[in-house]
């Protein structure tokens, strides 16, 4: 027969399980044949299939799709060009209001013709459009690559940290190089700090931003016009001398412990930003981008952005 102790031990554990489910929001998703990731999500009650990009803080849905659903009008609402950081243009149909109709996301909806858009951005044909996550509003979001989930908590929860056992680093401020008095409104608090060498000489010192929408382990984005000649060049030159398996870069991230030459690591010169915004930029200024190669070497990993703290779980 159960104690009276015993029934207040299970009314307990069941009131926490049910608090803790009310503080966790949980999308599933697959990865596809490229490695990206495809979150299941639903709106009004129909699954539509979404590629997840947390370089971004855009949410694009196909036209057919807001169509079927009665989502968003696009008749009579503008369009516009916008640019991947590779400066690959694709249209988006703005609302002149703000739309944010059912969604678990913090940007409101843009639509595009996903028929054109899949091809310009090299995406499979089951999806339907792309969401990122705003880390100023979606304070702490983590991805569980053990049950293929996307969940968004409200506060970092206690059993988590109790039983923690990976990488704990600080997570840091971005206004991409242009830090004013006004950054706090706006600024990332999703980067990292890390170590690029370049020609062995070249020692540069980026923030590295968490981009599941990067389809390598690294890419850097260089501001400064005369260091990204330098960096292209010396690349040229020690393949033509050394063949394309010469380890050209050396990455490091001592917070996580990695420390490692890689070989085909992507230059792209800056491109998302006015002319004058990146003339105010100090010279030999770059923005690392971690991408998805560099996610799927872990079983969890969960932004803090409140307290600007990560966690990270490596892959026995």
């Amino acid at each position: 027969m159960l104690t009276k102790k015993v029934y207040l031990l299970i009314f307990n554990l069941l009131l926490f399980s049910l608090w803790a489910l009310s503080q966790r929001k949980s999308i599933p998703f697959h990865l596809d044949q490229e490695k990206r990731i495809i979150l299941e999500y639903i709106i009004k009650g129909e699954k539509v299939k979404l590629f997840l990009d947390t370089g971004t803080s855009d949410c694009v849905l196909d036209t057919k799709v807001s169509d079927k659903l009665n989502f968003l009008s696009h008749k009579k609402n503008r369009e516009i060009t916008m640019t991947t950081i590779g400066n690959i243009p694709y249209k988006v149909i703005l609302p002149d209001g703000l739309y944010k109709t059912d969604s678990i996301f913090s940007g409101s909806w843009g639509l595009t013709d996903m028929s054109i858009t899949r091809k310009l951005l090299n995406l499979g044909d089951e999806v339907d459009g792309f969401v990122g996550i705003d880390f100023k509003i979606n304070k702490i979001v983590e991805l569980d690559f053990i049950n293929n989930q996307l969940c968004f908590w409200d506060s970092v929860p206690q059993t988590y940290l109790k039983n923690f056992k990976g990488i704990k680093v600080a997570l840091v401020k971005s206004d991409f190089g242009r830090e004013t008095k006004d950054s706090y409104l706006w600024s990332k608090d999703s980067y990292i700090k890390g170590v690029l060498t370049v020609a062995d000489t070249i020692k540069l010192h980026p923030i590295f931003l968490f981009d599941t929408g990067g389809p390598r382990y690294s890419v850097v984005v260089v501001y400064d016009s005369l260091l990204l000649k330098k960096m292209v060049a010396y690349k040229k030159i020690a393949y033509e001398k050394f063949g394309i398996n010469y380890p050209t870069t050396r990455l490091q991230i001592p917070e996580l412990g990695i420390d490692s030459a890689y070989v085909r690591l992507n230059i792209l010169p800056k491109c998302f930003f006015d002319k004058k915004k990146i003339d105010a930029v100090e010279p030999n200024y770059v923005v690392g981008l971690l991408g998805v190669d560099f996610f799927l070497q872990y079983e969890k990993i969960l932004f803090d952005c409140k307290n600007r703290f990560g966690y990270f779980i490596k892959k026995e």
